[in-house]
């Protein structure tokens, strides 16, 4: 599963199928985690099912 949503330069999935909260949320904790970054950029296009997961993926962030 982990193959089809890595791609070499960004994570790709389907809302609800390969791309679920529970799969953002643990993608944001390792990103934050491993780079110890202070500031995030986070992407997405002008699709509605995008908004929940870069939701999730903010509020991680901003928490972290």
């Amino acid at each position: 599963m982990l193959s089809e949503i890595f791609k070499a330069y960004d994570v790709r999935g389907i809302y609800g199928e390969t791309l679920t909260e529970d799969i953002c949320y643990k993608i944001g904790r390792a990103f934050a985690y491993f780079l110890k970054c202070k500031d995030v950029v986070v992407g997405t296009q002008m699709q509605y099912s995008l908004a929940r997961s870069a939701r999730m993926l903010f509020i991680l962030l901003q928490d972290f």
